[in-house]
């Protein structure tokens, strides 16, 4: 398994293309974040899952395509996000 951190801003960053198995992804930090799936190209419009605390998603929890991640709204500028893959 390989796991990769990233800091992600309040403008969407893709996390995992489409085409990865993505095992399980985390927050590792105190700020919130939003997760949400899209095409690899394209980042997702409107809000996506709040990631929060202890939160953790699979691949059955966010859906197919590449998974994007931003800071969430009302939270910090920056968020710290941890991606596990297969």
């Amino acid at each position: 398994m390989t796991t990769q951190s990233y800091t992600v801003n309040t403008a969407w960053q893709r996390i995992v293309l489409a085409a990865e198995d993505l095992h399980l992804v985390t927050l590792n930090s105190i700020a919130a974040a939003e997760i949400a799936a899209s095409t690899d190209g394209e980042a997702p419009e409107g809000s996506g899952h709040r990631l929060e605390g202890r939160d953790r998603y699979t691949r059955a929890d966010i859906g197919p395509g590449a998974v994007w991640a931003r800071s969430a709204d009302g939270s910090m500028d920056e968020a710290t996000i941890v991606v596990s893959l297969s």
